[in-house]
């Protein structure tokens, strides 16, 4: 999700949802815990993408996936997302995107 400043000046949310079933060759047991190659998917959105400037645009990056929040600073963080508990994932972005209301850049 791109926004875009009166200014002009952009910032991206990336949302991936990261839902995988058992009969999915290669897939994981899940524990209710975000999977570590997924949270480091995260952080490499947030440190690579990037303007023409070389300016970093990614502003929040998450995975989205049927266990437990966690977040890892103000700007990474693995979300949970499942069916009935639209509230609890509410929260979240009012958090994420209240920052970027407010002007907040980091």
């Amino acid at each position: 999700l791109e926004l875009t400043r009166t200014g002009g000046e952009a910032e991206v949310y990336v949302f991936d949802p990261k839902y995988k079933l058992d009969s999915e060759g290669g897939a994981e047991p899940g524990d209710g815990s975000p999977k570590k190659a997924d949270v480091d998917k995260m952080h490499a959105y947030r440190d690579a993408v990037r303007d023409r400037t070389g300016r970093r645009v990614v502003t929040y990056a998450a995975t989205l996936y049927p266990g437990h929040t966690v977040t890892y600073g103000t700007d990474v963080a693995a979300l949970r997302m499942y069916p009935g508990e639209e509230s609890k994932l509410h929260r979240s972005l009012v958090l994420a995107f209240g920052r970027w209301m407010r002007g907040d850049r980091e």
